[in-house]
């Protein structure tokens, strides 16, 4: 059990080392993940406070279509999500039609990522940059 803490804690200060070097000040973040994880609690608010980076949360609870519209009507630099998200949110109905030419950073965790997803994600949000963490 204490190993396992460790190791997740050891993730989180990696996945939190990589959103560091590519943060800055005038990002807008997209955060899709839930305030009570993580990732949501603890990365994407920590991330944003330390650099002073906005935060964008398009919904009470996640929908691709909300997150798709925010990231794209508020111009957001950063979009955070599970694989799973990331997924959902690339198969809204549409989604060639919003213009997310702001995004410039896709950050993802809580699951393992496939590569084949890494490079769809660099595709279709346009990104140079894809940021993944998994404790596996």
């Amino acid at each position: 059990m204490l190993q396992k803490i460790r190791h997740k804690h050891e993730a989180v200060i990696y996945f939190l080392t990589i959103i560091h070097v590519y943060t800055i000040s005038q990002d807008k973040i997209c955060l899709t993940v839930p305030l009570f994880h993580c990732y949501g609690s603890v990365i994407g608010t920590l991330v944003a406070l330390h650099y002073g980076s906005a935060i964008v949360i398009p919904a009470a609870a996640f929908s691709g279509q909300a997150s798709i519209e925010a990231a794209a009507k508020e111009r957001c630099t950063v979009v955070y999500g599970t694989p799973t998200m990331h997924i959902a949110m690339m198969n809204v109905p549409g989604f060639e039609s919003y213009d997310l030419s702001s995004l410039r950073l896709a950050c993802t965790a809580g699951a393992i990522c496939p590569e084949e997803l890494i490079r769809e994600m660099k595709t279709k949000y346009t990104v140079e940059s894809v940021g993944v963490c998994s404790d596996n």
